[in-house]
C-alpha cells in the first residue's frame, strides 16, 4: 500500500518462493532467482527504501526488513542453503550487503540507528557472520570469510566507529565488540583454530589482531581513550592474556599502548596495564616462553 512504489520479482528455477510487501511510499525492490526452492521475503515501511535479493543457488533464504527511510540492501546467494537476514530500522543507512557464493552460512546485518554501513562476504562452508549497530550514527563494519566454519562477530554502539574481519583459514573466531565513538578494530586470520577477541569502550581507541599461524588465541580489553594494541602471531599456540586464569588482557587509562608479536611457538604473554601513558613492546620468537608485564600508578 501507498504510493510510487516499485516491485519486480523475476523468478526462472523451480520451487522458489518470493514476498514482497511495502507500506509507504518511493519504496524499490527486486527480487531475482534463478536456482531452485530459495526463499525471499521483503518487507519495508516508511519511504525511499530500496532491497535487492539475487539467488542463483539452491535452498537459500533472504529475508530483508527495512523501516522509516533512504535505506539500501542487498543480498546475494550463489551457494546452497545459506541464509541472511538484514533489519535496518534507523535512516540513510548507506549500505547493508551479504553475498554468499558457498554453503550453509549464516550471516546477519542489523542496524538501529542512522547513517551506518555493513557487509558481509562469505564464500567458505559453514560460516556464521555476524554486525550489530546501534546507539549512534555513522558505523562501518565488514566481515569477509573465505574459509570454513569461521565465526565472525561484530557489534558497535556509538558513532564513527570502524570495524573489519578477515578470516581465510578454517575454524577461526573473532569477536569485535566496540562502544564509544571513533574507535578502530580489525582482525586477520590466515591460519586454523586462532581466537582474536576485542572489546573496547572509550573513544579513539585502537586494536589490530593479525594471526597466521594456528591454535592463537588473543583475548584484549580497553578501557578509556586513546589506547592502542597491535598484535602479530605468526606462531602456532601463541596465547595473550591478563593472567593464567584466561581473563582478557587489559588496558585501563588514556593512552597506553602495547606492541605485541609472537612468532614461535607455545609463547604466553598476560599483560595488565593501569593508568595513562604506558608502553609496552613485546617479542617472542623462541617456543615455551612465558612473559608477566604489569604496569600501575
Amino acid at each position: 500500500s501507498g504510493d510510487d512504489q516499485d516491485a519486480q520479482v523475476t523468478q526462472s528455477g523451480e520451487d522458489n518462493r518470493a514476498s514482497v510487501t511495502q507500506e509507504g511510499r518511493d519504496h524499490e525492490a527486486v527480487v531475482q532467482q534463478s536456482g531452485n526452492a530459495n526463499t525471499a521475503t521483503v518487507t519495508q515501511s516508511g519511504h525511499d527504501n530500496a532491497a535487492v535479493v539475487e539467488q542463483g543457488g539452491h535452498r537459500n533464504r533472504a529475508v530483508i526488513g527495512q523501516s522509516n527511510h533512504d535505506n539500501k540492501s542487498a543480498v546475494r546467494q550463489g551457494g546452497s542453503r545459506n541464509e541472511a537476514y538484514v533489519t535496518q530500522v534507523g535512516h540513510n543507512n548507506r549500505r547493508a550487503d551479504v553475498t554468499q557464493d558457498g554453503d550453509d552460512n549464516v550471516a546477519y546485518i542489523t542496524q538501529l540507528s542512522s547513517r551506518n554501513e555493513a557487509s558481509i562476504s562469505q564464500s567458505g562452508d559453514g560460516n556464521l557472520g555476524m554486525v550489530w549497530q546501534s546507539g549512534g550514527d555513522g558505523n562501518e563494519a565488514s566481515i569477509n570469510q573465505v574459509g570454513n566454519r569461521g565465526y565472525a562477530r561484530i557489534i558497535q554502539g556509538g558513532s564513527n566507529n570502524r570495524a573489519s574481519q578477515q578470516q581465510g583459514g578454517d575454524d577461526n573466531l573473532s569477536d569485535l565488540y566496540q562502544l564509544g565513538n571513533n574507535n578502530r578494530a580489525s582482525s586477520s586470520q590466515g591460519g586454523w583454530y586462532n581466537y582474536a577477541g576485542v572489546a573496547q569502550i572509550g573513544n579513539a581507541n585502537r586494536a589490530e589482531v593479525d594471526q597466521g599461524g594456528n591454535n592463537n588465541f588473543a583475548s584484549l580489553n580497553q578501557t578509556g581513550s586513546g589506547n592502542r594494541y597491535d598484535v602479530d602471531q605468526s606462531g602456532n599456540n601463541n596465547s595473550i592474556f591478563s593472567d593464567e586464569t584466561r581473563m582478557p588482557a587489559f588496558q585501563l587509562g588514556n593512552d597506553n599502548e602495547a606492541r605485541i608479536i609472537q612468532s614461535g611457538n607455545d609463547n604466553s604473554l598476560f599483560i595488565q596495564q593501569i593508568g595513562n601513558g604506558n608502553m609496552i613492546m613485546s617479542v617472542q620468537s623462541g617456543s615455551g616462553n612465558v612473559a608477566t608485564i604489569t604496569q600501575m600508578p
